[in-house]
């Protein structure tokens, strides 16, 4: 016991020092509890061969984890441009070191390894750190990020993108050397404000089911936007905007954004169904002299199913194409 409160007077010690002259811990300390924390990552590492402990992106959880991951960069772009979302030069220095972390991680497997809830109360709690958390992590990027797959099921389904970029800022800011929980809350929330002031998403049901479109479209105007659609629990990516377009005499495409979105009525044909989706494209061009140009037109998202009839009058869907035209 007497051993505990040392340790948990250590890291109060490491905290209150590190807010005091600097939001970052000293490199000493930074060791020394990476450490500690190499030993559980260790034991949970080895215990993940057992496919209850370790997803691999077949849950809805697991894939809005890893897909936020790998566009993580973008997000935290967003709010770098906006000087009320970063608010300050030492929250802006932070969001620049995690999104570099990013950047350079998001195509390594095992980033994230998602737990069981009662494997991350086994490998990830202990006397140091006893609350339950949806995730933990230690204080280098070359530790994975450990998700609680019980608590981070708790997330509202309609907010779970959302939820999901504060938890990453949240821990990869643990990954650059920051302890503050309240700090790195307090910035996750800001990337997660931006970012929710910029997505949309439209619903489409029928038959019995529905199909969610979610737009991540970009304040910025020489960003591109990413969109995905959700069907029964997979997420189907649309052909990049980024080579769909060609901008007037060969020049640059740098930006592309969509607005005014809206469902077709959805076609059948020979045990086929077509979903199409219409907007209004805002693509930025630039010339060589670095002069920027805008062309609109409009853009058509389709997505091929083969419609198959299930007992008791369901039905279900099964993508055979995806596609992007431009009229």
């Amino acid at each position: 016991m007497k051993n505990i409160k040392s340790a948990l007077l250590l890291i109060a010690l490491f905290v209150s020092k590190s807010l005091s002259a600097s939001v970052y811990l000293p490199d000493e300390d930074r060791a020394e509890l990476n450490q500690k924390f190499l030993k559980i990552s260790l034991q949970a590492m080895k215990a993940s061969g057992g496919a209850d402990i370790v997803g691999n992106g077949g849950g809805a959880v697991e894939q809005a984890s890893l897909y936020i991951y790998r566009s993580l960069d973008r997000y935290i772009s967003q709010c770098l441009n906006n000087k009320d979302c970063y608010q300050d030069s030492e929250r802006r220095e932070v969001l620049k070191k995690i999104r570099e972390v990013v950047l350079k991680n998001r195509e390594e497997k095992n980033r994230l390894v998602f737990l069981s809830g009662e494997n991350f109360e086994k490998y990830m709690q202990d006397e140091l750190d006893p609350e339950i958390r949806v995730a933990k992590t230690g204080f280098s990027d070359e530790f994975p990020i450990f998700i609680n797959l019980a608590e981070a099921h708790n997330y509202p389904k309609d907010s779970l993108y959302a939820s999901m970029v504060a938890l990453l800022v949240h821990e990869i800011g643990h990954q650059v050397g920051v302890a503050s929980h309240s700090y790195l809350d307090d910035l996750a929330l800001s990337v997660r404000s931006m970012m929710e002031a910029n997505t949309k998403e439209l619903t489409y049901d029928v038959l019995g089911n529905q199909f969610v479109f979610t737009l991540f479209a970009s304040s910025n105007q020489y960003d591109f936007a990413q969109y995905v659609l959700e069907y029964n629990g997979e997420k189907y990516e649309v052909p990049s905007l980024m080579t769909a377009y060609k901008c007037t005499n060969g020049d640059k495409l740098v930006g592309a954004n969509l607005e005014n979105l809206y469902w077709e009525k959805g076609r059948t044909a020979n045990y086929h169904y077509i979903l199409s989706l219409n907007a209004w494209g805002e693509f930025a061009c630039e010339r060589k002299n670095k002069t920027v140009y805008f062309e609109q037109i409009n853009v058509r998202l389709t997505w091929d199913f083969t419609l198959e009839r299930l007992p008791g009058e369901k039905y279900v869907f099964l993508l055979n194409a995806m596609g992007i035209s431009l009229k």
